[in-house]
C-alpha cells in the first residue's frame, strides 16, 4: 500500500480522501486546531487512516516531527 500525508486534514478535505482511499492508499493527516472534526473523519475513515496534532506554521515545532 502506498501511503500519503495530508496537512491541513481537519478542513474541508473530503473528496481528496475518497479518491485515495478508493485508490488503496494510507492516509496520515495532519491537524492543528479542529481536533473533533479529525477525530470524526478518523472515525467514518478507518484503520487505513492516522492522525497526529501539529503546528506547521511554526518551524521549530514542524522540524519536530521530521524523520531522518
Amino acid at each position: 500500500k502506498k501511503t500519503i500525508l495530508i496537512t491541513g486534514a481537519s478542513g474541508d478535505m473530503e473528496v481528496k480522501f475518497a479518491f485515495f482511499y478508493k485508490n488503496n492508499y494510507k492516509v496520515i493527516g495532519t491537524y492543528n486546531k479542529n481536533k473533533a472534526t479529525i477525530e470524526a473523519l478518523a472515525e467514518e475513515l478507518g484503520s487505513d487512516f492516522s492522525y497526529y496534532q501539529c503546528d506547521l506554521s511554526d518551524f521549530n515545532n514542524a522540524e519536530s516531527y521530521l524523520i531522518i
